[in-house]
This record gives C-alpha cells, structure tokens and sequence, in this order.
C-alpha cells in the first residue's frame, strides 16, 4: 500500500465538533475584523473573500466575488463542482471550492437552508469517499494528494464562511480540514498552488493573521508561474501586514 495511507483515517471522518448552523453571523468577516490587526486583514476570511485568478474553467457565478447568482440549482452542485474537480490546475480547485462554500453557507441569501444542509453533506460526503477511494488505490497515488485536498480546503472555506460561531446545530459537518490540508502541505511539498492553499486555508480566524513563513514558502516555489505570483501578492497585499508584504515582495524579485 503506498505511502499516502499514512494519513490518518480519522482526520477524513465524520467529526460533530464542527456543525453548520443557519443562525451562525451572516459574515465571518466582520467577526474576524474586528479582532485583526489595523493593517494586516484587509478583506475578510481569505479562502472565502479572495477570488482566485485562475486558467480552468469554473462554476457560473454573480456580479461580485461574494455573490452567487440567485437561481443557482443548488440540487445540481455537486455533480457539477465533482465535475470541475478533475482539472489538474489546483488554483482552479480552490476557486471551484470557494464558490461552492459560498452556495452553501449563510452568504448566500434566501434559499432553503434545509437544503443547503443536505447538498453540503453529500458533497462533503463525496469528497470524503473520493480521498479514500484514491488512497485505497494504488494507480491513483499520484491522485490522492489532489483528493484530500480538495476535500480539506472546502472543509476550511466552509469554516471560514460559517464562522462557527454557535452551538446550536442543524447538521453535522467534517472538520475544519486542517488536517488534510497540512498532509497534503507534506505530501506535495514542491507545489506552490498547494502552498498558496495552505496559506487561506489555515488563516487564523481569531486573531487575524496570515503565517509569513508559509506565503514566503509559497514565493520560493511560484518561480515563472505568472498566475500563482498574482495570487500570492494579491493575496499578500490583504492579509500580511506592510512589512511582512513588504518582505515577501522583496523575496520574490531576488
């Protein structure tokens, strides 16, 4: 069995620590706003409030980066973003990622939150069963990696987009993909679209701020992708503070 199995089944299971809840706050960026730093947090959460340059092709969308179009067939979602997942390009991933936990969170307004809790649980589902199904499979190993990502990253988009911030629960949820998301930081540890995940992915919501050390891990690695470096310093510009961006910016011209 290849050496991906190592990762621990228990970080892909069913976790009711984290739940989504309706009457969660509408934004999980005031929250964090009002605890960052002045001049470090610019935006809101990043996996949710920074939309991502990206090659591939995405899931349609609204007029901003947090509005989805209101007649979106939330019954179609899953079928649709398992479908954008099979891209390689990991930017396009994430962005698929950051739209899907915008459907299904509380940012997006006047639908069925009844429904958003089914279809979140069955693209968490089947994300889940991917990661495993790859993992379990030898001529997948290659693959794996990109399928407990995946599966991390929207498990911290929704974090972020929730906020977590109640004990009331409607359904449970699976994580705050944290775990994942640093296996797969080990895993694939030359690959700059991963690095730049882990750096939204594992924000610290409380108090509101981005690790340096991982967006200057992710700068060593964007070397002559122009797309990754526009979304690393756009990204750096909103969440690191001026002498940190300042620094970063400094590191990628030498």
């Amino acid at each position: 069995m290849h050496a991906l199995l190592t990762i621990s089944l228990a970080a892909l299971s069913l976790s009711a620590a984290h739940r989504f809840d309706d009457t969660a706050p509408k934004s999980a960026a005031l929250r964090a706003e009002a605890t960052a730093p002045a001049e470090s947090l610019r935006l809101g959460p990043p996996a949710i409030c920074l939309p991502l340059e990206v090659r591939g092709k995405t899931l349609r969308w609204g007029e901003g980066p947090l509005t989805p179009p209101k007649d979106y067939p939330l019954d179609k979602l899953r079928k649709n973003l398992m479908a954008l997942l099979e891209s390689e390009d990991t930017l396009t991933r994430m962005e698929n990622l950051r739209r899907a936990a915008i459907l299904l969170g509380p940012l997006h307004r006047g639908v069925d939150s009844a429904l958003q809790a089914r279809v979140r649980i069955d693209l968490l589902s089947s994300l889940r069963n991917r990661a495993l199904t790859a993992m379990l499979d030898e001529k997948q190993a290659s693959h794996a990696a990109h399928c407990v990502f995946d599966l991390g990253y929207l498990q911290a988009a929704l974090t972020q987009v929730d906020g977590r911030g109640s004990s009331a629960a409607s359904s449970p949820d699976f994580g705050d993909g944290a775990a994942e998301l640093r296996y797969v930081g080990k895993a694939l540890p030359k690959s700059g679209a991963v690095a730049l995940g882990l750096s939204l992915g594992l924000f610290d919501l409380r108090g509101g701020r981005a690790e340096l050390a991982q967006f200057l891990h992710c700068a060593k690695l964007a070397a002559s992708d122009v797309v990754l470096q526009k979304n690393l310093k756009t990204a750096a510009h909103h969440f690191l503070a001026k002498a940190d961006y300042d620094e970063l910016v400094r590191s990628m011209a030498n």
